[in-house]
């Protein structure tokens, strides 16, 4: 499996009823932005803006370990023609190098109200221009209490 990074420019506006998976779906796509190109991932340096204070860390990195796994399994059956089922321990010191490499390639901008959610949009064409490593892609989860 292997990560299509969208255009520049490109906005992607995902819509649904309340606990449909729309953050999650969000989650996983920003997952595969940061992921390596050999895990099949983008590589690629992103920002989200958490707009209201949900975004957990630990969460978001055990999706991170979760895809790894599922590609190691997905390796394992394609090199050995296996169920794959079979995963090496010694693996997780990779894993968790993968995980820490991913999660240095992402800023977060939290806003908690509605004057911190002005301010960072204000800052964002600063804030990418001077990033060393070029952003590849702005999340942003629940804009609707903001406007």
């Amino acid at each position: 499996a292997s990560a299509r990074m969208g255009k520049w420019g490109q906005v992607v506006h995902v819509r649904g009823d309340h606990g449909s998976g729309k953050s999650l779906l969000l989650l996983h796509v920003m997952a595969n932005y940061l992921l390596p190109k050999e895990w099949g991932g983008g590589a690629a340096p992103v920002l989200y803006i958490d707009v209201d204070m949900k975004l957990d860390i630990l969460h978001f990195a055990r999706i991170l370990e979760c895809l790894l796994l599922q590609r190691e399994k997905e390796r394992a059956r394609e090199s050995k023609g296996g169920t794959g089922r079979r995963v090496v321990a010694e693996r997780e010191t990779e894993r968790l190098e993968v995980v820490t490499a991913c999660l240095e390639r992402l800023e977060v901008i939290r806003c908690a109200n509605r004057t911190q959610w002005i301010a960072a949009i204000q800052t964002l064409p600063n804030l990418l221009v001077c990033r060393p490593q070029r952003i590849s892609a702005i999340f942003l989860d629940c804009y609707s209490g903001m406007h």
